[in-house]
């Protein structure tokens, strides 16, 4: 499975669908991110990721998002991203929690919920089709 195209058709469309199936479940949503964020390394294969991954970014700001979150669910916190001080944490932005993992409401500032993570998820796969497409 070194190549994009299958990449896709066997671990990330399925696992997004699942999510599709089970849009309330945090498990699948960071899965899905990670999935997502991993597709570079297979369109990179045999080579490293890294320029591929910082050209990415620039043509689409849903797999930047992306990396974050996935980012976050990999290292518990990351290096780029929430939570940072006076920053947005991504448990508020993702799922309406603030930092003491407490609901959070509107009264506390804007949040992302995890519906539109969804979206960006979604078209960052449209992104990675394409993609693949110009690789044929």
């Amino acid at each position: 499975m070194d190549d994009l195209a299958t990449y896709l058709k066997h671990i990330v469309e399925p696992t997004f669908e699942d999510w599709s199936k089970n849009p309330g479940s945090a498990r699948h949503a960071f899965v899905s991110c990670l999935v997502v964020h991993h597709a570079a390394d297979r369109a990179a294969y045999p080579k490293s990721r890294g320029n591929l991954l910082k050209a990415w970014r620039k043509e689409c700001v849903e797999l930047r998002f992306i990396e974050v979150v996935a980012n976050q669910f990999k290292h518990v916190r990351a290096d780029e991203g929430p939570p940072q001080k006076g920053r947005l944490p991504l448990s508020f932005a993702v799922f309406g929690k603030n930092e003491d993992e407490h609901n959070a409401t509107m009264a506390d500032g804007y949040r992302l919920e995890m519906r539109n993570l969804w979206f960006a998820v979604r078209d960052a796969i449209k992104f990675l089709h394409k993609k693949a497409e110009e690789r044929i």
